[in-house]
């Protein structure tokens, strides 16, 4: 009876701090509490056995990820279809699938028990690799790794391009980790070097520069989907169309920008109904819009469109990292149901980004597009060709919650990393500009209607980013050094009871 009632405590303890946890993310952004959560959750685990490990491992990270994620089940509450039935299923089935993750971080952390110090440095390393993992597989979900609590934090902003995501969330969680030491000469060796990392740093305050080409950014903020509605498809054009004239010809706008699946009708073929809205441009301005287009084949993709004033196609790009039940149903042979984006089939991935067709020079054309939640996931492509990054998305699905802003400081965090200004044009908010410093120049908030136009800053050049480049490695080479200690202080304690 003793041990159940332990055993309960320390689940209810566990699962404390892995809602204070919550608390370093977006809209609280309070770091700070991850000391706390962190040395819990480790004293928890020290020596515990590799089972109990893991179940407290699941439980911190259910807590966690309920608490951080809740706003997956108001997107099931949207106008395109009946899944509120989904929403018990939603937050227990993906909380629950993301803190295996945590779990087996957890479980695999305990058998380093044999020393603190060395404890803390495989859970750091263990929980970073464990992240890039939960990333991929077995569905793209990277959402709040803990190296986004670094932005907006003096001691964290200038490391950001050196160390890369996946790095700074190791170093986040041993900051907080490492006061499980209890050694207070090493905690503060170790947030000194840190402080001194910071400052060692190149500036990175530079004077920004600017192009001198303006983009509008357009924000309908349309809650409400027009479901082939044909009097709320007018409507909805009228709208955006207003929105983007309106004082056009008094500026020097070479671009009007729209949010994700903004052009309310199918776009099939050669893409003939975009010579529908060319009257909406003037001085010569491009349009680039999302929308959803079928083609030949009837396959289905969520795109991203460049048009010119005379209403002829410059580039496509179609989202090539689709949201798992969103636009497709994984293993849909199983599942009998539809996905949550309206439309009647499921999306196609697209295929990688080859830039404009034309020879048009315009810095407006210079960008490295991105839809939705793509902004989250690294960048494998060279960026050299690009100036900016453009990043669409709706948001519309998460209602007034935190997901719209953890969202956008994960788009702002790419701008920082890879040291180029991003444009993030949203239906409902938040739309921005974010410079290559992580500065955002001028932004509409969520649920806001409006526009704004910027003038696209230039970016930054690329400084030494070995770290960055090599991050998966320098954690595998961590974990396995961690390893080879682990192994010596076994055969050292295995000697020893020989000796004796």
């Amino acid at each position: 009876m003793h041990h159940k009632r332990s055993l309960k405590k320390n689940l209810f303890y566990v699962a404390l701090a892995g809602c204070i946890a919550t608390l370093a993310f977006e809209p609280f952004d309070y770091p700070v509490f991850l000391i706390p959560a962190f040395y819990i959750l480790l004293r928890k685990i020290y020596n515990a056995p590799i089972k109990d490990a893991f179940v407290k491992g699941m439980v911190f990270g259910f807590f966690h990820f309920l608490t951080s994620l809740y706003w997956i089940a108001i997107a099931l509450t949207s106008n395109v279809g009946d899944f509120k039935w989904l929403i018990p299923f939603a937050v227990v089935f993906i909380p629950g699938i993301l803190s295996i993750y945590i779990g087996c971080a957890c479980a695999i952390a305990s058998l380093f028990s044999k020393n603190r110090i060395l404890f803390i440095v495989a859970f750091t390393i263990i929980w970073a690799i464990t992240e890039i993992v939960r990333g991929y597989y077995p569905l793209p979900f990277p959402w709040n790794f803990m190296g986004y609590t670094l932005l907006n934090k003096p001691y964290g902003m200038s490391l950001i391009p050196f160390l890369g995501l996946s790095i700074c969330s190791l170093l986040v969680v041993f900051l907080a980790a490492i006061v499980f030491s209890k050694n207070l000469n090493l905690i503060i060796i170790t947030y000194l070097a840190t402080a001194l990392a910071v400052i060692a740093v190149p500036d990175r305050h530079v004077k920004m520069e600017f192009w001198d080409e303006s983009v509008r950014i357009v924000q309908p903020n349309l809650f409400e989907h027009h479901l082939g509605n044909q009097e709320q498809q007018k409507k909805t054009l009228d709208t955006l169309a207003w929105m983007s004239n309106k004082r056009i010809e008094k500026t020097n706008v070479k671009a009007v920008i729209w949010p994700e699946a903004a052009y309310p009708y199918l776009l099939q073929g050669k893409a003939e109904e975009l010579k529908l809205i060319s009257n909406i441009l003037e001085n010569d301005a491009y349009l680039i819009t999302g929308a959803d287009r079928i083609n030949e084949q009837k396959q289905l993709y969520n795109s991203l469109v460049a048009v010119d004033s005379k209403g002829n196609v410059i580039s496509t790009y179609d989202k090539r990292i689709l949201v798992p039940f969103g636009e497709y149903v994984p293993f849909s042979e199983m599942f009998k149901f539809d996905k949550i984006a309206y439309g009647m089939y499921q999306f196609t991935p697209g295929e990688p980004y080859s830039g404009p067709s034309n020879q048009d020079n315009s810095v407006v054309l210079k960008y490295y597009p991105l839809i939705c939640y793509e902004v989250i996931f690294p960048i494998k492509e060279d960026l050299g060709n690009y100036e900016w990054i453009l990043n669409i998305t709706n948001d519309a699905w998460y209602g007034n919650s935190s997901g719209p802003y953890q969202h956008f400081v994960m788009a702002r965090f790419k701008a920082v990393e890879y040291g180029i200004p991003i444009i993030r044009v949203a239906n409902t908010g938040i739309s921005a500009i974010v410079s290559p410093l992580g500065d955002v120049l001028q932004k509409l908030s969520f649920d806001k209607d409006g526009f704004i136009d910027v003038r696209i800053p230039k970016k930054l050049k690329q400084n030494n980013a070995f770290i960055r480049g090599n991050q998966n490695i320098l954690l595998m080479s961590g974990f396995l050094i961690c390893l080879i200690l682990n192994f010596a202080l076994h055969i050292n304690k295995f000697k020893g009871r020989l000796q004796k």
